[in-house]
């Protein structure tokens, strides 16, 4: 298991948001770990979640053959799961790590399913990224 500071909110409707926010470190070592196949991703962070319902304290990648990228969180527990086949999950973790290293400060970049996505599966939830910097 990783540790990585993030900040991860969801809202609690099914189809709803997951934010995570972090500094550039942050988000490279969550895009690192998905390229790597690192299996669980924790973050110490449990602050308010506001305006969101819940704090989610782990990032679960899991290497599914032949899919694109999913992202769902549970009822119950405190994880995001991350699916997809390698070269799918590969991609987003380029996305991520694009984003911490070209993005300006307090950026923040959606990932959101459309039918020309490439990468990302049809009946994923919404992900907003952003970087927090101080």
């Amino acid at each position: 298991m990783r540790i990585a500071d993030l900040e991860i909110r969801c809202s609690p409707s099914i189809g709803g948001e997951v934010d995570i926010a972090a500094g550039r470190v942050g988000l490279r070592d969550l895009a690192d770990a998905i390229e790597n196949g690192i299996a669980s991703i924790r973050t110490p962070w449990n602050g308010d979640p506001a305006p969101y319902a819940r704090v989610l304290r782990e990032v679960v990648v899991r290497v599914d053959p032949g899919t694109k990228v999913s992202f769902e969180v549970a009822e119950w527990g405190d994880a995001l799961w991350v699916s997809g086949d390698r070269g799918a999950l590969d991609a987003l973790a380029e996305d991520i790590r694009g984003m911490a290293e070209e993005a300006g400060a307090a950026a923040h970049a959606h990932l959101d399913y459309h039918p020309d996505h490439w990468y990302l599966a049809d009946g994923s939830i919404s992900v907003v990224r952003n970087i927090v910097e101080g």
